[in-house]
Parts: structure tokens; sequence; C-alpha cells
């Protein structure tokens, strides 16, 4: 509830009631507005001068007047609040009185509302009428009082004396009921132990508060035994306190309903009044005030005609007399609002009868407007639905098309309301609608006027345009449209038009119109385009009717007419009722005498057998068709069942036509059609299984599909795909194909099978067609027609699968057709052209994707090395590899850009890498070596092409070569000191040595006979030491990797014969084997016969056997000989062949092998030759040298 709440719920009589105590109300300036009965009575109120009742003056406990700032009344319109509880003294109609007042404001308080207050006075019973407690002298005088005794026994209120330990000292007879105790009980005992709630500590303080102060209290206490409230008043005195009880339960449950009644008047949304019996208002609710626009002041005490009409107060007086109690009544009415605007309202009220025996009137009313505006929507729709479903019902049978547009228009103009109404009937030649029906026209109108069907500036030719109703609510002002003169001549200010029919096929307008303004609501429209669409019905329906007629006069002329053929009706007996046309040659009679006949006796035996059973089934409702035969003439016969308007079945009709003709014209048009359906449906195959192949990734996709969808065609019984032999002379069966199945011989050769369709059509380029293989297999043809004919085969075609003069295959098909057409085919040699290119399409595809897949592996897998892609721009597609990764180099930062650009690179390194891409896109390729603080690196730069040769970008190769560079220069060193070494060795020891060998051979011949042999010995010993020397400047020379110089060429036989030979005599106790050896040459420089040594010493020395055999032979080819040195030792382990080679490798138990094979190995490579080991068969292993051959 809103702040006025105390306002207008204390402000009426009869809520009184629920108030404890005389009640008084009072504006913002203090002046008395109303006063209840009790206020009346005790305060005597007559009306003053001003014609309303005089406010009671309140005074102090002395006697004086209370000032503004102390009366209860101004506190609480002041400050705004609830004051409660104030002790005072008022001249009442006896005399003056000690009262208690409460005061309630009636609006949120302060200077600016002052909406004034509301009071209740209770007065303190047990006191005299002067406000004390004995009789008074004069108004400023209080004499001592009498005593308790003479006093208290005169209260009403329940009263009792305590001292000052709060023990009762005095009860009289009101406190001994209210208690419900005898006051004997009751003397000396403390008060908080008689009176529920008093030993409650606030209770406690208050009663000390008094004596304490000497300041009366009040009090509440809640009796929970009893369930009740005691209002209690204490006050001080000479022997202790007095305290003066009343039971206020009553009184609080009143206001606890008032209050619940408050929240739920103003809870509900509906407006709530209260009238007195006079009809004047005396209580309104906020949404009362809402509903009517008018502020509660407004229409406090005002007439209920305020907001109503005289008449509709009339009947709520009337319903007022006529209501007994607990009846309520319901009223419907008009209220008018402050603005003036009209409400529909329903008002339901009661009567409330008070305690002095009046009436009042309670009523709630609802805004109903919305209610009412819909019930008057719906009775309209209502009206246009049975009027849309009358002319619906007289739509199914018309009395003419006239007439029945004529009704409509009136019925549109009717329950519209509207004074005109047309219908236009679009000639669409004419470019001009004309007013064919109508009503409310000027005479002479209807029938002859026309407007304008193209000029968009008339609302007929608008509508025309439109698929949606055209609304005009203001012709003048309708941007739209400029009337045209059958609207403006005849006052025309608002209306509706509709297309009849659609907007690509009107057959006119349905338009309606008013002289008034006026807004026309969707339902509204709506019924205009369903009348609309009915007459759209009804003229399709007459047209149709039309055609109807037209037709059975055409049908007449037909049946009298028909071509090549008779039209004959039978009846339910089987007589002819109707015979036109040309008659049948084998009827006896004309149409004319044929009517009337039964069909037995007209027709042939043999023909009425047949033809009976077909009228008989056509007169059940059967349709039926037959083909007869007479004499060589076809007659091909249809019965249709003619019906009357029931469905009922009343003759047959029989169409007869000689079809001879046509049947044999149809017999070569099938044959015709089915050769056609072949070709599309081979074309279909075609054109599917090209669209297949093209969408392949792999040539053996292709010829899986192809093969797939051979097998699901109906038109070729086999197929197989050959391809071209590797030497391109044969043709060969692909993987997977059904060639094993067929009678072939493959490989079938290109140029010898001259014969054979596929080796025609390789060796020729074109579709090789051959039909008729029975002919064929009888003749010279016969080695391969006829087993093709034995497995049913009639025709063949070999489609040679050639694109841009290369030959991918053939493509053979077979088939149990007689032929295959020229326009097949040519549809199998364009397969074979589509085929061939997408063989050759994923071809190519399969080696880019295999060429890319390397070059990626490549690129970014190169160790220590990465790839660059350039455009022809020189600008950077793509790098990779480790190099890129080992420089922590960032590929995006060379994306897009020229070397020079790159900020990475140096710039004299991005010029020397630019330049020698720049010669790349020119075709040239360039090695360079460069160096830079990071390492040093070779690039390498080449040119990329197309098929064409067409350079499309350039490709640098970067390697990391410092770990080369610093080994090779390393190498370089340690290769220099060596040779220092060898040098100094070599000359110094050569130098002895040659001393040593000349002192020997001074000697020679002048020393003793025994001394001799050992000087021998001493001259060999001495020679070997010098081929040593010399052996080990070659080894040197092996080892650095540099090229063997000073190398002649000698016969092998000779070589493996000394070193054989040596052998023999170092080994006495092993056999040695050669087989006959070539005389082939090989070029040495006297290494290679160290390294033949010493495999074979190797092959005695890791023997395990009592007697090693070795087994040396040689064979040569065109290009190299190969030494095979055979054991029969324990051989190699397969784990340990490729070991063997490795540096400072040792053969099983020995602690060596001479200067090992890895020395071989290098020995036999520095001569381009190679060295293998493999086991030899059952025992031993087989070392073989291959060397090339001396040229």
């Amino acid at each position: 509830m809103t702040e006025n709440r105390h306002e207008w719920a204390l402000s009426v009589s009869d809520l009184t009631t629920f108030v404890s105590g005389a009640v008084l109300v009072v504006d913002g300036e203090g002046r008395l507005r109303r006063a209840d009965e009790e206020a009346t009575a005790l305060f005597g109120l007559e009306s003053g001068r001003s014609g309303r009742p005089s406010m009671p003056t309140f005074y102090d406990a002395d006697g004086d007047r209370l000032p503004p700032e102390k009366r209860p009344t101004d506190r609480a319109v002041e400050t705004g609040t609830p004051v409660e509880n104030v002790e005072c003294v008022v001249e009442t109609a006896d005399g003056r009185r000690r009262v208690v007042v409460d005061a309630a404001p009636l609006a949120g308080g302060g200077t600016e509302t002052r909406r004034g207050a509301v009071l209740t006075v209770d007065p303190v019973t047990g006191t005299d009428q002067d406000g004390t407690d004995g009789p008074h002298t004069s108004a400023h005088h209080v004499d001592p009082p009498p005593e308790p005794e003479t006093v208290l026994e005169r209260a009403t209120d329940a009263f009792v004396a305590l001292d000052d330990e709060s023990r009762f000292t005095y009860v009289n007879e009101a406190a001994e009921r209210l208690l419900e105790t005898a006051e004997s009980e009751l003397l000396g005992t403390r008060v908080r132990e008689a009176i529920p709630g008093t030993e409650d500590a606030e209770i406690q303080d208050r009663i000390e508060a008094v004596r304490r102060t000497g300041e009366p209290q009040r009090v509440e206490l809640h009796d929970e035994v009893l369930d009740r409230r005691l209002a209690a008043r204490i006050y001080p005195d000479d022997d202790g306190l007095r305290v003066y009880f009343r039971d206020v339960t009553e009184r609080e449950n009143r206001k606890r309903e008032l209050e619940q009644y408050e929240r739920i008047v103003e809870t509900i949304d509906d407006g709530v009044y209260v009238m007195d019996e006079e009809g004047r208002f005396v209580m309104v609710n906020d949404a009362y005030t809402e509903l009517t626009g008018y502020d509660e002041a407004e229409l406090l005490g005002e007439p209920g005609t305020k907001v109503v009409s005289e008449e509709t107060a009339e009947r709520a007086r009337r319903l007022h007399d006529e209501l007994a109690g607990g009846e309520s009544a319901r009223l419907e009415a008009t209220v008018e609002t402050a603005s003036g605007e009209e409400i529909q309202a329903e008002a339901t009220f009661t009567l409330l009868e008070t305690d002095d025996g009046t009436n009042k009137r309670i009523g709630v009313v609802r805004d109903v407007s919305e209610r009412k505006a819909r019930e008057r929507e719906l009775a309209t729709r209502s009206r246009q639905q049975a009027a849309v479903a009358d002319l619906g019902r007289r739509a199914v049978q018309p009395e003419g098309l006239d007439a029945f547009l004529d009704r409509a228009t009136r019925v549109v103009a009717d329950v519209l309301d509207t004074d005109y109404c047309k219908v236009l009937d679009l000639d669409a030649g004419a470019e001009e609608l004309l007013l064919r029906n109508g009503v409310g026209w000027d005479p002479g109108a209807v029938g002859e006027a026309t407007v304008s069907a193209t000029e968009n500036l008339s609302q007929a030719a608008y509508t025309l345009g439109q698929r949606e109703p055209v609304v005009i609510e203001n012709l003048a002002a309708d941007d739209r449209i400029d009337g045209p003169d059958l609207l403006t001549d005849h006052d025309v200010v608002s209306g509706v038009s509709v297309i009849i029919g659609s907007v690509e096929d009107p057959w006119g307008i349905l338009g309606t119109h008013d002289t008034d303004r006026r807004s026309f609501a969707e339902h509204d429209v709506e019924f205009v385009r369903s009348v609309a669409t009915l007459i759209a019905s009804v003229i399709e329906n007459h047209e149709r009717r039309r055609r109807i007629e037209e037709s059975r006069e055409r049908y007449r002329t037909l049946v009298d007419n028909f071509p090549n053929g008779a039209v004959t009706l039978v009846d339910d007996d089987l007589r002819y009722s109707l015979v036109g046309g040309t008659i049948l040659s084998d009827l006896p009679m004309t149409a004319d005498a044929l009517e009337g006949e039964a069909v037995r006796d007209v027709l042939s035996d043999a023909l009425a057998e047949e033809l009976v059973p077909e009228y008989e089934a056509t007169l059940e409702g059967e349709r039926r068709s037959c083909v007869t035969e007479n004499d060589g003439v076809v007659r091909k016969i249809h019965t249709v069942p003619v019906r009357d308007e029931a469905g009922a079945v009343t003759a047959a009709m029989a169409i007869s036509q000689d079809v001879t003709e046509r049947r044999k014209r149809e017999q070569r048009l099938r044959e015709q059609r089915e050769q056609l359906d072949v070709l599309a449906e081979i074309n279909v195959l075609v054109q599917d299984l090209s669209e297949a192949v093209v969408e392949q990734s792999h040539v053996t996709d292709v010829q899986s599909t192809i093969r797939a969808h051979l097998e699901r065609s109906r038109f070729y019984a086999a197929s197989w795909i050959g391809e071209v032999g590797p030497d391109r002379a044969t043709i060969e069966p692909v993987a997977g194909s059904d060639a094993a199945t067929l009678p072939l011989d493959p490989p079938l050769s290109i140029e010898s099978d001259a014969a054979s369709p596929t080796a025609l059509a390789a060796r020729r380029g074109d579709t090789q067609v051959v039909s008729n293989l029975d002919d064929r297999a009888d003749g010279e043809d016969a080695a391969w027609a006829g087993p093709l004919a034995d497995r049913g085969f009639e025709s063949m075609a070999a489609i040679p699968l050639n694109f841009e003069d290369t030959l991918y295959g053939v493509l053979t098909v077979y088939t149990d057709r007689d032929a295959i057409p020229d326009r097949e085919r040519r549809s199998l040699d364009r397969l074979g052209t589509i085929v061939a290119h997408a063989i050759r399409s994923v071809t190519r595809e399969e080696q880019l994707r295999r060429s890319e897949e390397r070059y990626r592996t490549l690129a970014e897998n190169i160790p220590g090395g990465s790839v660059a892609m350039v455009d022809t721009d020189c600008t950077v597609q793509a790098i990779a590899g480790g190099l890129v990764d080992d420089l922590d180099l960032d590929p995006p930062a060379f994306r897009g850009r020229r070397p020079t650009d790159v900020e990475t690179l140096s710039d004299e390194s991005g010029r020397r890498l630019e330049d020698a891409l720049e010669a790349a896109l020119r075709g040239e390729r360039r090695s360079i070596d460069m160096r830079n603080e990071t390492g040093a690196f070779e690039l390498r730069t080449l040119p990329v092409r197309k098929e064409d040769d067409e350079i499309v970008g350039a490709m640098a190769l970067v390697r990391d070569v410092t770990d080369r560079v610093e080994r090779t220069e390393a190498l370089q060193y340690e290769r220099e000191r060596l040779e220092f070494l060898i040098r100094l060795v070599r000359h110094n020891l050569l130098n002895s040595l040659n001393l040593v060998d000349a002192r020997l051979a001074m000697v020679e011949g002048s020393v003793e006979a025994d001394v001799v042999e050992h000087l021998e010995t001493a001259k060999n010993r001495t020679t070997e030491m010098i081929d040593l020397v010399e052996t080990i400047r070659g080894l040197t020379r092996v080892m650095a990797g540099d090229e063997p110089d000073d190398l002649e060429a000698i016969p092998v036989d000779e070589l493996l014969a000394d070193q054989v030979e040596s052998a023999a005599i170092t080994f006495p106790d092993a056999e040695f084997e050669t087989d006959s050896l070539p005389t082939t040459e090989v070029m040495t420089d006297g290494l290679l016969e160290e390294a033949v040594e010493n495999v074979i010493h190797n092959a005695v020395q890791h023997n395990d056997e009592s007697t090693p055999r070795v087994s040396v032979t040689a064979s040569a080819d065109e290009d190299a000989v190969t030494v095979s040195i055979a054991d029969n030792g324990p051989g190699i382990p397969d784990h340990l062949v490729e070991s063997v080679f490795e540096r400072g490798a040792k053969g099983f138990e020995n602690p060596g092998t001479g200067f090992g094979l890895h020395i071989v190995r290098e020995v036999v490579e520095s001569y381009g030759g190679s060295v293998a080991v493999d086991d030899n068969d059952p025992e031993g292993a087989i070392v073989r040298l291959t060397l090339p051959r001396a040229t």
C-alpha cells in the first residue's frame, strides 16, 4: 500500500470498528476532518462557525495547554512518524479527563506533504473527569487524591497497587476477574509471579524507570498461557506504584485484520471503491484512481456520476436497493476518465452494513475494453465467416456467374458496411478493367465504366501487381496511387482491393470502398480476400463447364467423323445405343441401323467372343483394351465406362481404330528406340566411366575402375585391359585383368599378330570393331575368332588407349550383340582417349608425388645442409634442411624475399647467393665455396625446369663442409709431415741400402766359398728391404687418397703365378691350386701384388686344417677381371663379413692379418676395383678381388 494507507483506511467510519478508542482524523493544518461515533460522544463535538466540528484541546498534567511541538497531532504531521502512548488531559463533554493518545501520519510527513494524521484517544479509567484522581476545583488545581478504597473501587479498568518491592497491596474486582485470581491470594505476592509477561527483563526495567523518574510508562503484556494481550499503564504513587490493566486482545486482532484487509485491497489489480447510501465516494484505492485518472482527493465525497452517466448511476442505485445481505451484483458501464476517454468497465459490488445501520456499497471495477473489443471482433468475424460459408454453398451450384458476382458484391458491402463494392473484369488485350458487377455506384456505371489496367496511379492497376490485398485509409493522402475517376467521382476515401485469381494470371479485381475515412482490420481484409478466392473458384468452375460444353460438341463431331475407326456406345443389355465414325468393314448394316441392335447379333462369333467380355467388364466399371486381327487388319479397341452424375455406370464406350500401319511403324520405331536406348545407356556408361577414371590417383585404380564399371554393364559380356610391354612391342594383360578367363594367348605381338583386332588397334592407333564373330570363326581369322565365338561372343571392339601420340595400352570389350554401331564406336573412341589421358595424368602425378616426396625427404633430412627454392623473380619460396636448425635460421624470414634482403645473411653472403641464383635462372649451374665466422659451406645452384624445358625457378643446395675442410686441412698437414718423414726415411734408408748393396756387389767374387751363400742371402734381403720401402711409399699414397702414378700393365696370370709360387716357398705344408689363368692385363704400380700376397697368406695363416688348401682362380669379361682366392679353413661368420674390412680388425685367434683386409680393400679400390668375401661351400671362405681391365 502507498504512504496514504492510514488516510483512506481510517477515514471511513465503517472501518473504525477495528480500532479501540475514539478516532479523530485531522488534516495537515491540524483541523478536524472526521470523527467516529465514540469520539463524537466523548468530546461532544459540534460544528463551529466554519461548519466543521472543532478540534478538542489538549492539556498537560498541570492544566496548561500543550504547545504545538508537544501536541500528538502536530508531532505526527511534522515528523511523519507515529507518536504513541502520549498521556495528557483533554476537554471532554463531561469535563477534563486524562487520556492516552496515539497519532499516525497519513502521508510521508514533512512540511511538503502535510497530509494530516489519525488519532486514537483512550480515556484512562479510574480517574475523575478533570484528569486527576479526585474531583477538581478549577482547571489549574488538583486536590489531593481520595482514599484508594473510595477511588479505586470506582475504576472500570483492572487496577492494582504495588509497594516498593512490587508486591500487591490492593486488587479491585476488575483485576480479580482479569487475572482470574482472588485478591486474598494476590496480596503480598510479587507482580512478576502473578501476572504473565511482567517477569520479562524489559518490563522490569520499565517498572524501575517509573520508580526512578516518576514518569508514567505504558507497556503491553503477552499472556502466552491464555493467548491474550494486556495493555498496562504504570503510574508512580507515594506508597509504590499503581497499575491499570485492559484486555486489548480483540483490538489487536482487529488491527491485524485491518492491516491484512489493507494489503489485500492494495495488492489486487482491480479498482476498489466504497460509496455511502447517497452514492458518494468514501474510499478508493490506487488502482481505481489509475483507472479513472482522478486523484483520490478529487473523488472522495463526489457522486458516482463524476465518472459514469446518470443512467448508469440510476441502474446502480436500483441494484443497491434490490441487494440483500451477502449478495452481489454486476454492472457493465462506460467510465469517462479525467481526460475524457471512455473505458468499458465491469463493476461487481456488494453491501456492507456498518454499526450505525447504514449500508455502504463496496465495488470492484475492472477495465473490460479489450474484452469488449474482442467480443465485437468475434461477432464481426462470425458474421463474415457465415457470409463466406453462405457464398461457398452457393458457389457449388451457382445461379450463373453474373448472378453470383452480384450477390458477392452485395454481401461484402453489407457485412463491411461500406458504400460501394465492385468486381472489375480484366481485358488484357485492351489493357483495361470493366466494372462488371457492383453495388452503390451511379446508375449506368455497372457494365459501362472502365479503369486503366496499366497506369500505376489507378488503385486497380496497382492492385494487379500486388500479391497481398491493397488497403487505402485515405485516398487523397496515399502517395502510392492517384484515385481514378471512378473513385473520385463517387467521393471514395478508403477501401480494400484484392486480385481475383493470381498475380501471374489475374481474372480481375474485387474491391470495396467507403466515403468516410476508416481503418480496415486484418479480419476485414481477410474477409475480402476469402470472397475473392470464392469468386475465382466460381469463375474457374464456370470456365470449366464452358469448356466441357464445348468439348461435348467437339466430341459429337469427333464421333461422327472419327478417322480410320469407329466409336460406339453399348448399354446394359449389350445393345448399340450410338455408332459413329468409319463403320467396321465386317459390320453388315449402317450406323443408324446398328443402333438398338444386340452386339452378338451384329458381330461374327469370333469377334463377339473377343469383344463381349470386354463390354461386360467395362459395364462393371473397368477400363479395358484389346487388339483384334481379321484378314490382316489389326484394330485396337479401348472400352471405358460412361457414368452419370452419381457415378453409376450407364454404358460402355468402345473406340476402335485400324492400327495395322501404325503397328508396323511402331515395330520399326521400337527397334530404333531399343538401339537408341542401348546407345544412350552406353553413353551414360562411358560418361560415368570417364568421370570415374579422371578422379583416380593411381594407374591401378584407373584399371580397376574400368573393370568394375564394365563388369556391372549389361552391354559387354567380358573385357580386358592390356598395357604396352617393356619393349613396346607387345600387349600384356595388366595385373588383375580378366584376360586369364578369356581364350587369349598373351602377350600379343603388336607386329606379328597382324590379324588380331587388339594388335591392330595398338599398331594403327584407332578402334577396331569386329562384328559377326561366327562368320570370322570359319575363315582365316579362325585362330582367334573361333574361341571367342565358342564363348558366345558376337562382336568385339579393341580401343587403343592413345593420347598425344603415346600408346598406354588397349581396352578390348566383347558383347553378345550382333554388331557395334558407329555411334557406339565413337563413344568408345572417346572413352579410350579419356582413359589414356587419365593414365598419363595419374602416371605423371605419381612420378611427381614420388619426386616431391623424395625431394622433401631429402631436403628435410640433408645432414649439415639445406635446400632453398626461389621463384623467377629470385624471391625465396621455401627453405628446409638440417642446416636451417643448426644455424638457428628462421624460414619465415626468408620467404618472399630476395637473398640480399634477408637480414640474417651478411651482405657478402647474400650477394654471392643471389648472383648464383640469378645465374641458375638464366640456365647456368654454379658451385661456389663460402666461409664465414660460423664455418665453411659449399653452395650449388641449378635451374628448375618444366617438361618443356621452361625455367620456372632455381634451387640452391648448401652443405656445411666445415668438418671436411678442417679434416682435409689436417690430413694435408699430416700428409706433408708423413711425406717428409717417409722421404727422410726413404732417402736415408735407400741410400744406406744402396750403399750396402754396392759394397756387397764389390765383395762378391772375392769371398770364401763358404761365405757365398750368406752373401747371396744378404743381397736378397737388401733387395727386399728396398722393395719394402717402395711398397710403404705406395701404401702411403693409397692411405692418403692420392691417385696412383707410374702404373704399368701386367698380365693377371703372371701376377698370380708369382704370388702362388712365393707362397708355396713360404708355406711348404700348404697345398696351392691354380686353374687356367687368363692373360688379361690389369694396371698396377706394385701394390696390387702385395694385396694378392696378403690375401693368400691370410688364407693359410687362418686355416685350422692340418693341410691348408688354397685355390687361386681368375675370370675376365669385357670390363673387368675377378680374382678368387678360396680356402678350406673355418670360414667367416655372417655377422663378421662386414667387420673384417674395418680398420684394425683381427681374424679369429690370430693377433693380426698382415696389414689387414681393409688395406687390401683400399689398395684395390685405388685401382677402381672392389673386394668381397663369401662362404666357400661346404667349408672355408672366398675372397674376390675385381679389377678393371687395362686400357
